[in-house]
């Protein structure tokens, strides 16, 4: 008896540190390595976090604002000011039940003061059923067979997306979808946060920049349609797309949109003889071969 009492202590005792050693030890393996958090660790392994950091750099540079580094295995932050907003580009990581994830670029901009609307826009999916199933939302079409069929705006004011969703706005949105060549953006606009998110990392600058841009283009309408809402004068209202005036990188000159080009990566206009010319894009740093027909 007095055997069988002592095999039960050291038992009991065997089992308690186990135990303290399975909770504490940073060693402990399980089904995604050690217990730390997998996308943590994800975003070390198989991105060069190095080189994304400085992209990341070079873009808080171009932005007079900072790179904000919260953890030596988290990817980079940049904090800038968009016209008076504050406005922060950082990656975005969602883990998955089966283990994977998916990663995006994103940015996310300050709330005006008052803000009362909520908007989501984002891919539509063949089989997906028209009615919203979001409470409060309905499904809005802006009238552009072609961006209605690709992509699925719920709103709370059918009036005020419609309002937004302008040829400029939607024309920013398709090229977002277009980067990365991954067909997906996605808009979330309500009273705690207003961001677009991109799927996939964005790593070079001219890209990032690109991003960026577009981005701010969209949130720029969702400002100007608010103000005016709200009784804000828009005096002079400008496409954020457009370059500013309309003359050619390589020689100066005016041109006609119907005897130019885009570039593919940062949208800048060119006479197309004077791209053939320069063998590529103007703007400084793209390096862009390939153009797209038309200024619009």
């Amino acid at each position: 008896m007095e055997l069988f009492l002592v095999a039960m202590i050291a038992m009991a005792l065997y089992l308690i540190g186990v135990g303290r050693r399975t909770k504490t030890s940073p060693m402990t393996i399980g089904a995604h390595g050690y217990w730390a958090a997998p996308a943590k660790r994800a975003l070390v392994n198989d991105l060069n976090l190095d080189e994304l950091k400085d992209s990341f750099s070079r873009f808080a540079d171009e932005r007079e604002g900072r790179r904000i580094d919260r953890a030596h295995y988290e990817g980079p932050r940049v904090a800038y000011l968009h016209r008076a907003a504050r406005a922060v580009m950082s990656l975005h990581v969602v883990a998955r039940d089966d283990g994977r994830e998916d990663r995006f670029t994103q940015i996310a901009y300050a709330v005006p003061a008052g803000w009362r609307h909520r908007m989501e826009i984002g891919p539509a999916s063949p089989d997906e059923i028209l009615d919203s199933p979001v409470p409060g939302l309905v499904r809005v079409p802006t009238g552009e067979s072609e961006f209605d069929r690709r992509t699925r705006v719920l709103a709370s004011d059918a009036a005020f997306a419609r309002d937004v969703l302008d040829h400029s706005a939607r024309r920013a949105l398709t090229d977002l979808r277009e980067l990365l060549a991954n067909d997906h953006i996605h808009l979330s606009a309500s009273a705690s946060r207003i961001f677009l998110r991109k799927r996939g990392v964005v790593r070079d600058l001219p890209d990032l920049s690109m991003f960026a841009r577009l981005c701010d283009a969209v949130y720029d309408r969702l400002l100007v349609v608010w103000e005016r809402e709200n009784g804000i004068e828009i005096l002079d209202e400008t496409d954020p797309l457009e370059p500013e005036g309309t003359k050619c990188q390589v020689c100066s000159h005016p041109m006609a949109a119907d005897a130019s080009v885009r570039c593919r990566r940062c949208r800048t206009p060119h006479h197309t003889d004077c791209w053939d010319f320069n063998g590529g894009c103007a703007t400084f740093a793209c390096g862009e071969k390939q153009w797209l027909k038309g200024a619009a």
